[in-house]
């Protein structure tokens, strides 16, 4: 108990060193307190925005969140815009910078910081005078956003953020951190009881009697709801060729059954659970480079017929909830369950198909009307038997016989 408040009487001497006084302590808990009820993550962040702004006495204010999976720094949209978000890599400009250090900095003229970029001020007309910039971070120390403010205010005028300004930002991180690690998982949870009703959909679809080219696409769009994916791939074996096969737009690629990641889980007929491909050598970068596209965490899980062979492959590509941990075991038993129903579907539709090109081969076979018709080849000309006799009619009427 001694430690404690000697702790806090320190914590609340340095206070009152650096001019924070009752009013101001007791408008950062009320804008703490206010964050906190928010019931989204758009709401909190716009919340936590006026309430720095209203704090520290500032003009502007920006809060990047942290996207482990892209790499990325994000300025979401506002609540009730349909603005796209604003994303940029996690390394650039100051914003980058204090996410890579974890450092706070404080710049009284931002034209005077090569680190600075003025093309947005000279986009907007805005001029960017004072700046502070913090790392956010959670309860477990993770930094799960940065937040810049801009222009502090005195009588109108862009003046330094002070110490004071320092002070209550640290503490106001300290809670915003949590708060929004805590609409993270509150839209994560969202997310989660959607899920039921995803899979209840996605299987009602299935079962609408499709043919396998439309499963697999139906299989392909909906499936990332399921575990909240960015992208999927069916990838369909195909044993007499030995090969993997899938659509991309109105291609068919093509690839051996060996190659890759779908191939290993064929070969091994056990799921890939990777955090990050590019630490796996069986991951082919050259997609990403050409795209510019970040594969980061992928989920790759067989689809089994009835007789428990592989018929196919899914991969799931990018788990959305910017967590460094990628897909989840719950991810797999889930998938796991919906791909048993997928499974037995997408072999029964194969097995419709083989059969109706079957029936098709054989209306070919016996014609029209049922006779049997053989096609042999005279002279570059294609004649069937049965015809054979009407034209031999033909030629004894005109030969006169």
């Amino acid at each position: 108990m001694g430690n404690s408040e000697s702790n806090y009487n320190t914590r609340a001497q340095s206070l009152e060193d650096v001019g924070v006084g009752s009013p101001q302590l007791l408008r950062l808990l009320d804008s703490i307190r206010r964050c906190g009820k928010c019931d989204s993550l758009e709401e909190s962040v716009d919340l936590i925005v006026r309430e720095t702004c209203d704090t520290l006495g500032c003009d502007r204010a920006t809060v990047f969140l942290v996207d482990n999976i892209r790499e990325q720094l994000v300025i979401t949209k506002s609540m009730g815009s349909d603005a796209p978000d604003i994303r940029i890599p996690w390394d650039a400009g100051l914003a980058g910078h204090v996410y890579q250090t974890g450092d706070t900095i404080n710049i009284p003229d931002a034209y005077a910081d090569e680190r600075f970029s003025k093309e947005t001020d000279k986009k907007t007309g805005y001029k960017t005078t004072s700046l502070m910039c913090c790392p956010v971070r959670d309860a477990q120390d993770n930094t799960v956003a940065v937040m810049q403010c801009i222009n502090k205010l005195k009588d109108g005028v862009a003046v330094p953020f002070g110490e004071t300004d320092l002070m209550l930002m640290g503490y106001l991180q300290s809670q915003v951190g949590v708060i929004l690690r805590n609409a993270v998982t509150r839209q994560a949870l969202k997310i989660e009881s959607g899920r039921v009703g995803a899979l209840l959909d996605i299987v009602k679809s299935l079962n609408a009697g499709m043919g396998t080219a439309s499963l697999v696409f139906t299989i392909t769009n909906r499936t990332p709801a399921l575990v909240n994916a960015d992208r999927c791939t069916v990838y369909m074996v195909d044993p007499n060729r030995e090969e993997l096969w899938s659509m991309q737009g109105a291609v068919e690629i093509r690839f051996p059954m060996t190659i890759g990641l779908a191939g290993a889980v064929v070969t091994s007929q056990q799921t890939v659970n990777i955090r990050d491909v590019y630490e796996d050598s069986r991951f082919n970068q050259e997609f990403d480079k050409k795209s510019g596209y970040r594969t980061k965490s992928v989920l790759c899980m067989p689809i089994y017929s009835t007789s428990q062979k592989v018929i196919a492959v899914i991969q799931l590509i990018n788990k959305l909830d910017a967590s460094p941990v990628g897909f989840t075991d719950q991810d797999e038993r889930l998938l796991s369950g919906f791909l048993d129903i997928a499974g037995s579907i997408l072999e029964q539709s194969q097995i419709f198909q083989k059969q109706k090109v079957q029936l098709s081969e054989m209306d070919v076979i016996m014609g029209k009307g049922g006779e049997k018709k053989v096609t042999s080849s005279m002279g570059g000309m294609t004649i069937a038997e049965g015809d054979e006799e009407e034209e031999e009619e033909d030629d004894e009427e005109e030969s006169g016989y």
